[in-house]
């Protein structure tokens, strides 16, 4: 089964019309970038591109899963995208266990979609990191002894498409986070009150990093803060 783009980017792209970088239709690249992952990785099960600058996610997946929610969790808790972006280095977590023991909240939320390893390749320009892919396995080990052919892969993408951001992604990137999309008052509540007791944050600032992280991943809030309730602990 081939990777295609979740709903969210469908309509974000016939919504603002195409991603461009340098005259060359990201979103178009992506797709055909994500068959020659799946040749390289057959087990990759869904891959995602985050833009660091303008907090915009890309995502595609090989199922009919939410696979972008586990990018807004990583957002509102940490993961493996957002430990390869702060540090500029690749991460690669190949077994449930060890996303398990890295980042709790993520693995819980991975568990639900089948999730069993990640890679997560930062991009870098010159030395900084701009944006980074992450890969979602379907099984252990999906990525082993993969990294430096994927990263080979991903990187010649990254420069022939990604060094000069178009400003107007900014424009998008607010657009997604309109408030008439993010009317789920009742939820969020509860889910914020939930984030806030375990991760020690006000309520205010557990409802912003919510409403943030649904907006770089693409996707509703609702669709977030119905995994955040599957996966935050009862107080």
């Amino acid at each position: 089964m081939s990777m295609r783009p979740i709903e969210e980017s469908l309509r974000a792209e016939e919504l603002y019309g195409p991603f461009m970088w340098n005259g060359v239709d990201l979103f178009e690249r992506f797709t055909a970038l994500a068959g020659q992952v799946r040749a390289i990785a057959p087990h990759c099960s869904g891959m995602s591109i985050s833009l660091r600058e303008h907090g915009i996610t890309i995502t595609l997946m090989a199922d009919a899963g939410e696979m972008a929610a586990l990018d807004a969790v990583q957002y509102v808790d940490g993961g493996p995208c957002i430990d390869a972006l702060r540090d500029g280095a690749p991460i690669d977590a190949s077994t449930v266990a060890e996303i398990e023991e890295r980042w709790p909240l993520f693995s819980a939320a991975a568990r639900k979609h089948q999730v069993r390893s990640t890679l997560s390749l930062p991009v870098l320009h010159p030395d900084e990191p701009v944006a980074g892919f992450n890969l979602y396995g379907s099984v252990e080990g999906a990525f082993d002894g993969l990294r430096d052919e994927l990263a080979d892969l991903l990187g010649a993408f990254a420069q022939g498409a990604m060094v000069d951001a178009d400003p107007s992604l900014a424009g998008l990137a607010l657009a997604r986070r309109a408030p008439e999309i993010l009317q789920e008052a009742t939820d969020l509540a509860i889910v914020a009150t939930l984030l806030a007791r375990t991760r020690g944050l006000s309520p205010t600032d557990a409802e912003d990093r919510l409403r943030n992280a649904a907006g770089r991943a693409a996707i509703p809030l609702s669709t977030l803060l119905t995994l955040m309730r599957d996966v935050l602990p009862d107080p």
